[in-house]
């Protein structure tokens, strides 16, 4: 008899304990890993979200919202990429290239082969006057992503700068040879035609600009460009044509 009540009370405990089980899992439910997952989309989400809007504040001029919006960005979701790269770039414009470099530094972090990043930091590495880590991170977004001149430009930039007009040149030719359907970009043209110019080879420097404004008529700073090179041939009337042509279509902010 005894053991019966004990068989009884032992069901009878066994009952209440799942019931009490499953009442906790009604009132108090386990994540499901479906459920986690859709709380990072939504996390990735949102962050997106808010970096879409800060580019918006930041183009505007706004940047303190900007610079706000940013973080919160990277506050939702720490794994976002494209918003460190976005508030380093922030950090670039309002001159703060250490903070900008350690932004670009995290995207990286995040994702090693993020080619903007290398490109933008490359850049705030030069503007911090350590020239060797700006070669080196254009140097590995151009071998990361060939199709990506950006590099390519930057290095000759920093040569032309620096003195180097026949590098800078090389590289050039490397990003003309590299663009996209054999239609060199804009800075491609732009540098070629200002190296040229500034070695004294006026007329390849024509035919340069020449290029330049039949594929971008509407850069400004092509025709102004361009009416120095008619001044120092001679081209009086071409010039002149040139300098009121810029001032038609930027009067004020056009700036090279």
């Amino acid at each position: 008899m005894d053991k019966a009540k004990s068989s009884v009370w032992l069901t009878i405990s066994v009952i209440v304990t799942l019931a009490c089980v499953l009442f906790a899992l009604i009132l108090y439910p386990h994540p499901h890993p479906l459920d986690e997952q859709l709380s990072a989309f939504v996390r990735i989400a949102d962050s997106d979200d808010l970096w879409h809007e800060a580019v918006l504040k930041h183009g505007t001029g706004d940047h303190a919202e900007a610079m706000t919006l940013y973080t919160q960005a990277i506050e939702v979701h720490p794994e976002s990429k494209m918003a460190y790269l976005y508030r380093g770039t922030l950090h670039y414009d309002q001159g703060n290239y250490s903070e900008a470099i350690n932004d670009y530094t995290q995207a990286l972090a995040i994702d090693p082969e993020f080619t903007w990043a290398l490109n933008a930091r490359g850049v705030a590495f030069y503007r911090s006057s350590d020239s060797d880590k700006a070669q080196a991170d254009f140097a590995r977004s151009h071998e990361l992503d060939p199709s990506f001149i950006g590099p390519l430009v930057n290095q000759a930039v920093i040569e032309k700068l620096e003195g180097n007009s026949d590098e800078a040149l090389m590289l050039l030719a490397r990003a003309e040879d590299f663009s996209l359907a054999s239609t060199p970009t804009l800075k491609v043209l732009e540098n070629i035609g200002d190296i040229q110019f500034s070695q004294g080879d006026a007329p390849s420097a024509l035919a340069t600009y020449n290029e330049l404004v039949k594929q971008y008529p509407e850069y400004p700073s092509a025709y102004r460009e361009r009416a120095k090179i008619h001044h120092n041939l001679g081209n009086t009337t071409e010039a002149k044509t040139d300098e009121e042509h810029y001032q038609s279509i930027a009067p004020t902010k056009a700036s090279k």
